[in-house]
């Protein structure tokens, strides 16, 4: 993953002229940090393999940054029932795909520092639960720094118990968990046609506001928890892989939010929409229009918000983008 350097922006400051020559940096951000990744394809990877009886155990390390994601794959010569996979006391079940075989995504918290984690795997027995244990190196990343201001008209919005009675909501929504994975077939894609800004696991600050990215989405820290795409107002917005509309509502903070359950843990969240083209239980595929990009709640510019959340915590989209393709 590329190293990013820390700056600093006030971004109502930005004129339009201003987002253009943005957009044209983040896109050469983006070209980085996709190469990157690819290079870092599992023919390059670094697996490590466990062999505990019958079972081995396969540790995918291309994508095991902060913010990452760990591969797990399972081999095995006899049938396995339910296993799962456990990372700082968080479990990731195990799931068949064609790509990957039996396998588990393990989400790497933000806040995980690099080094070596250790990894729990839980298998069934005849003579109850086994657990095994494995270590595995956490690559570094480093990240972003961005302050923003709050405009006097949104300095409301962040009064009452309203918007934590909403990231309490939104939390419960990406959390959601179906064991039936609706993009299978397929991978995901960004879901618009423009370059993010350099700005997962941003540590944000706010003048004019106090915990905004903490008080968003229920409380995870400070830093923030996907992708901005800085885009004129009414740009639409398709699915990045199949799913299900689990939340379309208008909260407090995050303004016009759609929450899309792809299956298997996997969980995709649009904040500061215009409008919202679908309705709570959709299933929709891959493409299809979600809705328009905006301003609403508390962004303090025009722009989209995508985050993906595994297994309910916050991991990079771009990761996701890239590792879906082999599963």
């Amino acid at each position: 993953m590329s190293q990013l350097t820390p700056r600093r922006v006030t971004i109502h400051e930005l004129t339009p002229r201003d987002h253009r020559q943005r957009s044209a940096r983040c896109a050469t951000v983006v070209a980085l940090v996709l190469a990157a990744l690819l290079a870092a394809r599992p023919g390059q990877a670094e697996e490590l393999r466990q062999r505990f009886g019958s079972v081995t155990v396969i540790a995918d390390t291309s994508f095991a940054r902060s913010g990452g994601i760990l591969l797990v794959r399972f081999l095995s010569s006899v049938r396995l029932g339910a296993l799962h996979a456990v990372f700082e006391g968080r479990k990731a079940p195990a799931y068949w795909s064609r790509g990957a075989g039996l396998h588990a995504l393990v989400p790497i918290p933000v806040t995980t520092p690099a080094g070596e984690g250790l990894l729990g795997i839980e298998v069934p027995a005849r003579r109850g639960l086994q657990r095994l244990r494995m270590v595995f190196p956490i690559g570094p990343r480093a990240f972003p720094s961005r302050e923003q201001t709050v405009p006097e008209s949104k300095r409301a919005l962040l009064a009452g118990g309203e918007a934590l009675r909403d990231g309490r909501r939104l939390m419960q929504a990406v959390r959601t968990l179906t064991p039936k994975a609706l993009w299978e077939g397929s991978f995901f894609e960004a879901p618009v046609v423009a370059p993010p800004a350099a700005s997962f696991g941003a540590r944000e600050s706010y003048l004019g506001g106090e915990d905004v990215e903490d008080r968003m989405d229920g409380g995870f820290g400070d830093f923030h928890r996907g992708l901005d795409y800085p885009l004129a107002p009414g740009t639409l917005v398709r699915a990045p892989a199949g799913g299900t509309v689990v939340m379309a509502a208008e909260l407090r903070l995050s303004g016009r939010t759609l929450v899309l359950d792809h299956g298997r843990g996997i969980v995709s969240a649009f904040y500061h929409l215009s409008r919202i083209d679908v309705p709570e239980g959709r299933v929709v595929e891959k493409r299809q229009l979600l809705g328009a990009s905006g301003d609403s709640g508390i962004a303090t510019f025009p722009h989209l918000h995508w985050g993906i959340y595994v297994h309910g915590i916050p991991v990079d989209p771009l990761v996701v983008v890239e590792l879906s393709k082999l599963l």
